[in-house]
């Protein structure tokens, strides 16, 4: 079901022009769909003047060619169209979706959106996660539990930015696409770079728990996903203690591994990073002990 540019026999096109009214208007998405055998009547896209042309095929030719026609035209189509030359018969039309597509595409605000999207989903990290240590003993323990630790925040973090994409796709095909072509450049600039901004400082604000209590601060910087154990367990290297959950994080980011998380028979919440014979350790008291 690949498209035709990559070996498959789909092709999608956008009508241009009124040769083919009333059946298509401008703007239509045309998908067409290549067959073996062509006859007259059905309606085929083929390569012409380097690009394409979605005529009704009106005569099939003695060399096997084919004559074409715009149903709004007065005169069929002066060319013929060898077989080679076809890359499909029409399966489906969608009015108005090309233009809708058309637009986005070339709109600057909503393709600039969507890179910026594509290039984060590209460099957030896919690396595997290392177990050194006491970790790579605890993992296989069966008291041992994987957790992941997801807030409020995180939801409405992802929420508030597909709601602000949606907003800025209808912003600019509705009230942008009369603009000129370099004011719209310099709004789709100020209007990502404020938006970038803005991202980025909520992120700060979101993934370091900024206004939340313990343990449910420490949660979030060192989560999402944790290694849970049980207070029986223990960790056998020596104790390296770190004064906050920011400098456990960038231990466990330089290491590229996981976060043990124990609760102690005192209620205190303890975050360890297992490393090259040592455990880093951030603890969070239990208030009632304070």
């Amino acid at each position: 079901m690949a498209p035709h540019q990559l070996g498959g026999p789909i092709t999608l096109a956008v009508v241009k022009g009124s040769s083919m009214q009333p059946l298509y208007q401008s703007g239509d998405l045309v998908v067409a769909y290549r067959e073996s055998i062509y006859g007259v009547g059905d309606n085929i896209i083929y390569e012409r003047f380097g690009g394409f042309v979605i005529h009704k095929i009106v005569t099939v030719n003695t060399d096997k060619s084919f004559a074409t026609k715009g149903i709004n035209n007065k005169y069929p189509d002066s060319w013929k169209v060898p077989p080679e030359n076809i890359l499909g018969k029409q399966a489906v039309v969608l009015p108005g979706t090309g233009a809708v597509i058309q637009n986005i595409l070339t709109n600057p605000i909503t393709a600039g959106t969507f890179s910026l999207l594509v290039a984060a989903l590209v460099m957030l990290p896919t690396r595997r996660t290392r177990l050194y240590g006491d970790a790579k003993q605890l993992v296989t323990h069966e008291s041992t539990e994987k957790i992941r630790f997801r807030g409020r925040r995180t939801f409405l973090f992802w929420l508030l930015a597909a709601i602000f994409v949606v907003l800025l796709g209808i912003f600019s095909f509705f009230i942008m696409s009369n603009v000129m072509f370099w004011p719209r450049i310099g709004i789709s600039l100020i209007g990502l770079t404020v938006f970038g901004a803005l991202l980025f400082a909520y992120s700060l604000y979101l993934f370091d728990g900024v206004g939340l209590q313990e343990p449910v601060r420490s949660l979030v910087v060192l989560g999402p996903t944790l290694l849970k154990i049980s207070e029986s367990q223990k960790l056998s290297h020596p104790i390296v203690v770190v004064s906050s959950a920011k400098t456990l994080r960038k231990i466990k980011e330089k290491l590229k591994t996981i976060v043990v998380h124990q609760v102690d028979a005192s209620g205190n919440q303890n975050f360890y990073v297992s490393g090259h014979g040592e455990n880093y350790l951030y603890k969070v008291a239990n208030k009632a002990q304070i």
